[in-house]
């Protein structure tokens, strides 16, 4: 059969005009039309409608449909209509609705009614019912550094000790590229700086996290004045390992070396014991992201310590040098800790390449050594089992958790299988295999 080129055009014109057709017969559709066949599960371009702000009140009651799609779809429209009369309406979906997509459509749509009315009607509205500030935060970014300079200033004049830590918290929040330049000016940040010493202890652990956030030279010091405070320690340690510099590198090092000495802290009060270990730990984690020569003897110290934060806070870090001294210390961690410690220790190092810890793994298995075949045992799946399936299964009696119930269950073991789903029914868990 043979086709002529004209005969082709022809029908290509022919479909051109029917699509033409198609989206003059959508745009001379109104509003309310289109949101009974988004209702009906229809899909429509949102691209090709034409609406001018006599619809306004038709999108704004649609914002309260039963429908999420109608919702969104009429959140999209309003954006496109830039009418400042569907801003409450806007607020009201963002600030309640639990969809993400929803959330996303309101916050897009409130951005491009953008002008001085809009953002002071969100900002209020947002302090007046205590938004969530992560909620808060998509939303106020879509004005740009403006919100933070309009917090800052309330900042200044509020005098409530609750407001106040609000606005701290909705500033730590705003971590744009531009507000987070305008953070590192030390004129800027002052009168969050100012309240680090308030009486009101949530507002100061406030404060410490936005000063860590904001990596600004000129918190540096007030947080080393109060680093002994034991109502804001672990919050400020957490704040200064934000700043890569060697005073605090030399700080964080000088915590495990003072607090690291098991005999000493054997010999402490329940309370006292309790900070030092948070201390340790917290320096333990801040270091795994620093380069000095001096960090991995120093985590090995930390290693030793008997508190399972601090040793397998430790061992995650350590394991990164793999070199001889620090596959050492593992070892010698894995032989002499306690059972829960053992196990997440093998856990941790489940997945390394090391040839030293993998052979300790092999001869764990032989031994029957149920912590760390608990720990390790998905290191033990992916090996031939020969005849040690019963030992798996044992530290799965005995240590075992959902987790490693759900990876037996999918193993492709059926001797696993079938005794996975027995211990799981004794611990009332749930499970089945994924398909």
């Amino acid at each position: 059969m043979k086709y002529s080129l004209s005969g082709f055009y022809r029908i290509l014109i022919c479909l051109t005009l029917l699509l033409t057709f198609r989206n003059i017969e959508a745009q001379k559709k109104s509003v309310s039309d289109l949101l009974n066949e988004i209702r009906e599960g229809k899909k429509v371009d949102i691209s090709k409608i034409k609406i001018t702000r006599k619809d306004t009140p038709v999108l704004i009651n649609a914002l309260k449909d039963s429908s999420t799609d109608v919702r969104i779809f009429s959140a999209e429209l309003l954006g496109n209509l830039k009418d400042t009369s569907a801003v409450l309406g806007l607020i009201e979906v963002y600030s309640r609705s639990r969809n993400g997509d929803e959330i996303t459509a309101a916050g897009r749509a409130l951005g491009k009614i953008n002008d001085k009315r809009v953002f002071q009607q969100v900002v209020d509205r947002i302090i007046n019912e205590q938004m969530h500030p992560p909620l808060a935060k998509d939303l106020l970014l879509s004005f740009g550094i403006t919100p933070a300079v309009y917090i800052m200033e309330r900042l200044k004049k509020e005098t409530n000790s609750d407001l106040k830590n609000y606005f701290v918290e909705i500033l730590t929040e705003l971590d744009s590229k531009e507000i987070l330049r305008k953070y590192q000016d030390p004129v800027f940040i002052e009168p969050v700086l100012s309240l680090i010493n308030d009486s009101n202890v949530s507002l100061r652990w406030s404060v410490i996290i936005f000063l860590g956030k904001s990596k600004n030279s000129v918190a540096i010091d007030p947080l080393f004045r109060i680093m002994n405070d034991n109502q804001v320690y672990s919050y400020v340690l957490y704040a200064l390992s934000e700043f890569n510099t060697k005073s605090i590198t030399d700080s964080l090092i000088s915590i495990i070396l003072k607090y690291s000495d098991q005999k000493t802290l054997d010999g402490l009060g329940t309370l006292e014991r309790s900070i030092r270990i948070e201390k340790l730990r917290i320096a333990t984690e801040a270091l795994g992201t620093r380069k000095d020569n001096r960090i991995e003897d120093v985590l090995l110290l930390a290693l030793k310590v008997e508190s399972w934060s601090v040793k397998t806070t430790a061992a995650k870090n350590l394991l990164k040098y793999d070199s001889k001294k620090s596959t050492e210390g593992i070892l010698e961690a894995l032989g002499k800790s306690n059972a829960t410690i053992k196990k997440d220790l093998a856990k941790i190092c489940s997945a390394t390449k090391n040839k030293e810890i993998i052979r300790y793994f092999d001869t764990a298995l032989e031994k029957r050594d149920l912590p760390i075949i608990a720990g390790a045992y998905k290191y033990y799946l992916q090996k031939k089992l020969d005849n040690n399936e019963g030992k798996l299964l044992d530290a799965l009696r005995e240590y075992g958790d959902r987790d490693m119930a759900e990876d037996y269950l999918n193993s492709g073991n059926q001797r696993f299988i079938s005794e996975t789903i027995g211990w799981a029914r004794s611990k009332g868990y749930i499970i089945a295999p994924k398909k």
